[in-house]
């Protein structure tokens, strides 16, 4: 049995092969991937439309239909353009196996589209329409030690400051959108000082804060030709004082606000870090690679016995 359904969207290539059919009819096979899916496709001579090859890691839109076989599914490209990644395409066109949660890629996505204000959500597309900057994003760990420190925890780490920045109910709705951009790239410069298992050579010598709106420099090129102000803005949120460096006052609540989502964020993943090593009863617990010691409290129980901190002061 044969199921077909239309298929229209961009992706990557990863493979471009040129093959002959059983019938010594020649045909052009990729292998493509976005953010939510990867395919096997078909490019046959008497329906098809577009480049007669293609390069890995070109970014391909493609019309076609997908057949389910009964034990394969594959597409047959009826149209094929090469085209950068810009707009929607930046963020779809990713590969989802660059990233080892691909659910946080498309909830990358999710939180683009959610932005109403086009200046803001086109700032987010440009930054990612950088290849390189997308797959770093998108891959590497926040740190190496202390907090998401796994393959995709920049990422995760950047959605959870969004989601806590989000979740204040005070700010207005340009405020909320602005703390999202301001939250998503809070970490951009790490995207500069950190490889996959090390810090780059430059992270050594350069604090990744320092680097926040170098990282982010053609984006806020962009926005300052757009909506200037947003940009003052993004700037001011990026590099003003916080606890540990130097700079300008904060002139902005949002910038507290940001500061305070990333330093919730790094917390509780290392305290999860520090009681996954632990039995479930216990309420202390050190964190791994650091000094620091965390204290939880433990769910109420009714049938008389000691907490933990209770049994710890009788220990």
């Amino acid at each position: 049995m044969q199921l077909c359904n239309a298929v229209h969207s961009t992706f990557t290539v990863g493979r471009s092969e040129h093959r002959m059919a059983r019938n010594q009819q020649a045909y052009l096979r990729l292998e493509l991937e976005n953010a939510y899916e990867s395919i096997s496709a078909n490019c046959w001579p008497n329906s098809y439309r577009g480049p007669d090859s293609f390069t890995e890691q070109d970014i391909v839109e493609i019309a076609g239909i997908r057949r389910h076989l009964d034990y394969r599914e594959i597409v047959d490209i009826h149209k094929a353009n090469i085209v950068p990644p810009v707009g929607g395409a930046s963020l779809v066109s990713i590969p989802g196996s660059i990233t080892p949660i691909p659910e946080d890629l498309r909830q990358l996505i999710m939180i683009t589209n959610s932005i109403q204000t086009e200046p803001l959500r086109n700032f987010i597309y440009d930054a990612f329409s950088c290849r390189d900057f997308a797959s770093r994003f998108v891959s590497l760990p926040a740190s190496h030690r202390y907090h998401h420190a796994f393959e995709g925890g920049l990422l995760k780490h950047s959605l959870e400051c969004v989601e806590i920045v989000a979740s204040c109910p005070t700010l207005s709705a340009t405020a909320r959108e602005l703390g999202t951009i301001a939250a998503l790239f809070h970490d951009a410069g790490k995207t500069i000082t950190m490889q996959a298992n090390k810090k780059a050579p430059i992270g050594y010598m350069v604090d990744h804060d320092s680097l926040t709106l170098a990282a982010l420099n053609h984006s806020l090129s962009l926005l300052d030709s757009s909506w200037t102000d947003a940009a003052i803005a993004l700037r001011h949120i990026w590099t003003c004082r916080s606890q540990k460096s130097w700079g300008f006052k904060a002139k902005m609540p949002l910038v507290h606000i940001v500061q305070m989502a990333d330093r919730i964020s790094s917390e509780l993943d290392s305290e999860n870090q520090a009681f996954e090593l632990v039995e479930p009863w216990r309420s202390h617990a050190k964190h791994p690679n650091s000094e620091q010691r965390y204290w939880r409290l433990l769910p109420y129980r009714n049938d008389g016995a000691i907490g933990g901190f209770q049994r710890a002061c009788h220990d």
